[in-house]
């Protein structure tokens, strides 16, 4: 165990004066691959997750007014000597730690009341029609004497159990075990989240997955390790319900040792050893690495900050084409080791080809790329327009320099070498994705830290990457450790703009199991073809019980995502005027208003369709009645005649105080429209829809044409989590619903409780009910009648049909959902 496990110590004193000592420790809510820990016999864990009584099992503090928790961890603890009885407990505060604890309350059972056990498969995932071998193994405080006998085992929902075969059951003493297996008939019972029983004793939460011909396409859970697992590991992680592994193959001396000479021997085996365990693998690259004879010959950046500057070791020069060169060589020998191994469904394709622009406060700039720029500024500018707009009075274009970049106040230096940095990193990302496409099919992801404006700091380029995905297929742009939607939205929704695939990532340290089920719950939402599992914790990656989850993911994977009619638009050059913002300000800082605008949405209930974008005016013909513009700080005049047009054939525009800031609002100002600096909008004409109270923005419209201009006094209530009141929820529902002149297909009455819809391919349809919160919660659901007819209702996690009733244009049932956990709904055409 490890020191920092170690919460409270407990001293149980029996009537004799006797003593036994009571170790409360924090294990990982997802258990271990292995453990020494075995008190007196009892096993404490299962290898895909926590049985019913782990040690420090938490048991979770509900907040009613927000999803944030608290939680209470409880010992669970067998008395050694049932045959006396215990006189006190003493609590023992540890001296070598700062955790705090308090006794909330003590529960006593019978010593002939207590057994424990744990009842495993040989897989965390259960297919209908499969034979499953069963192991159960038992301990009963009390000797219950010597016999054998047949047992049943059941699958259990919370309102279901069905037999679905026995074992031979031995017991001898205390001690029990058990054989045998088990065969699930599709018909009895619906996939999603079950347990089995035997005896008094219930296995892990475990998956049942729905029936193959019901889902055609594949999805992929995935494992990202190491590559040098056993294969008894690799196997483990096929049981715990892993399709696929990711392997990260680095660019060292030993891949490449000179320049064209590969060895990918050792990389062989790994994924030999994958792919005999019957895994897909994934191929991740290295972002700063290189053999000694490329840092030798390549050169790289500078980082300046507060007029110094500093030479940075692993952040090569984007403009080097020695170091282009390399890189592209390197990934297209990468596509070539892939080609030899089907199993390679995707690589990860702009690993090393990520540039930072600059981090808080400072500038990277190399010698090559700053040679470069002035190239650019010569093709662009003449030197004394550069004058004119900065100000400056430079005598050539040799006279720019970081510094000058940095300190140019008008901005024009600034966005022209973030407009420069994105192009050298486009062009080689062009160079990188062909490279690999000329040898492999794989899918080319992109991974997108942070978010929205961030990206302009990471040097990402999200527009590339959605043309990238759409020309070079199979390709899209995939997240990194996000456990909430509204990191994930903006990539999400691009994504699917374009019809791509959509792939995310779950992140957290043990023992913080919730946040990584929140992720592949949000994974599930919105439909990942890759819901990737990131947990490195002594070099490998730690067990997940993530498997029950997969059969909703399998299912709402399969089925249509059915929107509401409404459509964001989106500025990618907004990302490029906001550089000076973004580099003087903390992570996230700037992102406030989108997180808003998202959770917002949530909050609502409402489900975003599409964008449409500054730079793919194609778009635009998709776009629905209702346009809500997501943060774009700067709007091109090109993409405001877009906007006006839209709106003068009828459409609805939603802006704010943040929309088109960065421009001096000229496209409020072409319309006659000033916006002041507490975000008030005036002008003629100008109607006030809804005057504002509290966190409720002022609304004001402006009619154009046929359509309407709207504007909101406020941005939206921002938050990572979606903690907006609910007063604030139900006016901008009302709102969003009246301006796009449609209703909603789904609401859910409890905050915190969110519901989407999918229909499938037969036309029943799907709800998606998603619990963030710590308590359980009690909802009404409304699905729109007009999308099925007089349906049949069945809850997935209690495998229990639902009552329905007539609720104007609505649909409407009740139902409970667990802590941090989902349901599915499922709506059957008659």
């Amino acid at each position: 165990m490890r020191p920092a496990a170690l919460v409270a110590t407990y001293v149980m004193v029996y009537d004799d004066n006797t003593t036994e000592t009571i170790f409360a420790q924090l294990r990982w809510n997802s258990g271990v691959y292995s453990s020494n820990f075995l008190s007196r016999g009892i096993a404490d864990y299962t290898w895909w997750g926590p049985p019913g009584f782990t040690w420090a099992s938490a048991e979770y503090i509900p907040i009613e007014t927000g999803i944030r928790w608290n939680s209470v961890y409880v010992t669970k603890y067998i008395n050694p000597h049932p045959e006396k009885s215990i006189k006190k407990i003493i609590a023992v505060q540890n001296t070598s730690t700062v955790k705090s604890f308090a006794i909330l309350g003590i529960s006593l059972k019978s010593p002939a009341q207590t057994s424990v056990g744990i009842l495993d498969t040989e897989s965390a995932l259960l297919y209908p029609g499969e034979h499953l071998p069963v192991n159960l193994m038992y301990w009963t405080a009390l000797p219950a004497g010597d016999m054998s006998s047949k047992i049943p085992v059941n699958i259990t929902k919370p309102n279901k159990k069905l037999n679905v075969g026995e074992i031979n059951f031995n017991i001898n003493g205390k001690f029990g075990y058990g054989s045998g297996s088990i065969i699930i008939s599709e018909n009895n019972i619906s996939p999603g989240p079950v347990r089995l029983l035997c005896k008094d004793i219930y296995s892990s939460l475990l998956g049942l997955m729905p029936t193959e011909k019901n889902s055609p396409r594949k999805n992929n859970y995935t494992m990202i390790a190491g590559g040098a697992e056993s294969s008894a590991e690799f196997e483990r992680m096929r049981k715990l319900g892993y399709d696929a592994v990711k392997i990260q193959i680095p660019w060292t001396n030993k891949e490449e040792p000179s320049r064209g000479q590969y060895n990918w021997s050792e990389w062989i085996k790994r994924m030999e050893r994958i792919r005999t365990a019957g895994l897909n693998i994934e191929i991740r690259n290295p972002r700063r690495q290189g053999p000694d004879w490329l840092r030798r010959n390549a050169s790289f950046m500078y980082e300046m900050r507060d007029e110094k500057t500093q030479q940075l070791e692993r952040e090569y020069d984007p403009a080097n084409t020695f170091f282009r060169n390399a890189l592209i060589n390197y990934y297209s020998e990468i596509g070539k080791l892939a080609k030899r191994f089907p199993e390679v469904i995707s690589i990860n394709a702009n690993y090393g080809v990520r540039f930072r622009v600059g981090n808080k406060n400072s500038l990277l700039f190399g010698t090559d790329q700053l040679k470069s720029f002035r190239q650019y500024l010569e093709g662009k500018y003449k030197i004394a327009e550069i004058n004119s707009q900065t100000n400056q009075k430079f005598k050539d274009f040799s006279e720019i320099t970081a510094k000058s970049v940095m300190e140019d106040s008008s901005n024009c230096l600034l966005n022209e070498y973030v407009r420069h940095h994105q192009t050298l990193g486009a062009t080689l990302q062009w160079d990188v994705a062909k490279a690999i496409r000329e040898n492999s099919n794989a899918h080319l992801t992109f991974n997108h830290p942070y978010n929205s404006t961030e990206w302009t700091r990471t040097g990402t380029q999200l527009e590339t990457y959605l043309r990238i995905g759409k020309e070079l297929g199979p390709g899209s742009p995939f997240h990194e450790t996000s456990d909430r939607y509204s990191l994930s939205f903006r990539k999400w929704l691009c994504a699917k703009t374009f019809s791509l695939e959509y792939g995310d990532e779950g992140f957290q340290n043990p023992p913080t199991y919730e946040h990584n089920a929140l992720s592949y719950q949000w994974m599930a939402w919105i439909q990942c073809w890759d819901a990737l599992y990131c947990q490195w914790w002594g070099g490998r990656p730690g067990n997940q019980n993530v498997a029950w989850i997969k059969p909703y993911s399998r299912m709402i994977y399969n089925a249509k995502y059915l929107s509401d009619p409404i459509t964001l638009s989106l500025s990618f050059e907004s990302d490029i005027h906001e550089a000076r913002d973004v580099l003087s300000k903390g992570l996230h800082s700037t992102t406030g208003n989108h997180y808003g605008l998202v959770n917002t949405l949530l909050g609502c209930n409402l489900n975003a369709a599409r964008y449409i974008f500054d730079k793919f005016p194609g778009q635009d013909k998709f776009a629905s009645k209702l346009v809500i513009d997501d943060s774009s700080r700067y709007i091109s005049d090109a993409f405001a005649q877009r906007i006006i047009e839209h709106i003068q054939k009828g459409g609805v525009f939603v802006t704010t105080p943040e929309t088109d800031r960065l421009n001096d609002y000229a496209f409020f100002k072409r319309n006659g429209i000033c916006v002041g600096k507490d975000g008030s909008f005036t002008g003629n004409n100008l109607s006030v829809l809804f005057k504002g109270e509290n966190h409720i923005p002022e609304v004001k419209i402006k009619e154009i044409g046929k359509g309407k201009l709207v504007m909101l006094n406020k941005p939206y209530y921002a938050d990572y989590d979606p903690t907006a009141p609910p007063y604030y929820l139900v006016f901008m529902r009302k709102l969003f619903a009246s301006l796009g002149k449609f209703q909603p297909l789904v609401f859910s009455s409890k905050q915190g409780v969110y519901v989407c819809p999918y229909r499938t391919d037969n036309g029943n349809i799907l709800l998606y009910v998603f619990n963030i919160t710590a308590g359980e919660k009690k909802t009404q659901l409304k699905l729109r009648k007009n999308i099925i007819e007089s349906p049949i209702v069945h809850d997935l996690r209690t495998g229990s049909n639902c009552s329905i009733s007539s609720n104007g244009d609505y649909y409407s049932l009740e139902i409970k959902v667990p802590p941090l956990s989902s349901t599915v709904v499922k709506f059957k055409k008659k």
